[in-house]
């Protein structure tokens, strides 16, 4: 099992989070999620010899949100402060 943890973009009620939810839960690999509204977070325990981190970003932004790694997003902060 493999613990990521993702930024979700553009939910801006609990109906939001919900409709997220619900989305990755029904993904074939994923053992549970957690979606955090105010964060703009969503942790996922999931298999990931069923299912990839690619395939949840793209469920997702199918829900109508943005989606991405926060390892990515932290590396990409990271490479922006060496370049100034």
């Amino acid at each position: 099992m493999k613990n990521e943890v993702f930024i979700v973009g553009g939910m801006s009620c609990s109906a939001c989070s919900a409709r997220v939810q619900s989305t990755i839960d029904s993904l074939q690999g994923v053992e549970s999620a957690s979606v955090n509204l105010l964060t703009g977070t969503m942790s996922v325990q999931y298999n990931e010899s069923i299912v990839t981190n690619e395939a949840i970003i793209r469920a997702v932004e199918g829900a109508g949100y943005t989606a991405s790694l926060k390892s990515e997003e932290s590396k990409d902060a990271k490479q922006q402060k060496l370049q100034k």
